[in-house]
């Protein structure tokens, strides 16, 4: 999360110069909070004994539900980050509401999370790639978010052994 921190900071900067407002309101409305109250919920949740955070998994209907309503949320925040002449609108706010359910899956320590960061996260890395035709300026985030691509489903896989 520290590093969660630092980096919603700094991607702070580069979604502000390259106007993808969503993200930039995403970082600094709800990434730096949620960052700071998702540790202190999970150092109340470490098993000290294996010096891992203890993990939980969503009953299937809930998830559905939330994906469903996340995704109804995302359409309508599409004209909003469009009217801001946001650079992508459609990925952006994809990025923007399905990371918040990101977040609060991760502060309920939920091993579904990672599917919604998969998502967020090939949504990121679209967003970038299509940007970097323009601006090959932006190679480094299109990067980042590739590889945070691949940690997702690590993770989720590593995750999803450790539940059995």
């Amino acid at each position: 999360f520290i590093f969660g921190l630092l980096a919603s900071i700094l991607y702070s900067y580069i979604t502000y110069f390259n106007q993808f407002f969503g993200s930039l309101a995403l970082n600094l409305i709800y990434y730096i909070p949620i960052q700071i109250a998702s540790l202190i919920l999970w150092f109340k949740n470490t098993d000290k004994s294996k010096k891992c955070v203890t993990k939980t998994n969503l009953k299937l209907k809930e998830f559905m539900i939330l994906t469903g309503v996340f995704s109804i949320i995302s359409i309508f925040t599409i004209p909003a980050l469009d009217f801001i002449h946001d650079k992508s609108p459609v990925l952006d706010s994809i990025i923007l509401i399905f990371s918040i359910l990101g977040a609060y899956l991760s502060a309920k320590r939920a091993v579904e999370q990672w599917i919604v960061w998969f998502v967020v996260d090939f949504c990121a890395c679209l967003m970038w790639f299509k940007f970097t035709f323009n601006n090959k300026s932006a190679v480094a985030p299109c990067i980042l978010w590739f590889f945070y691509c691949i940690l997702a489903v690590i993770f989720y896989l590593e995750w999803k052994k450790e539940l059995k």
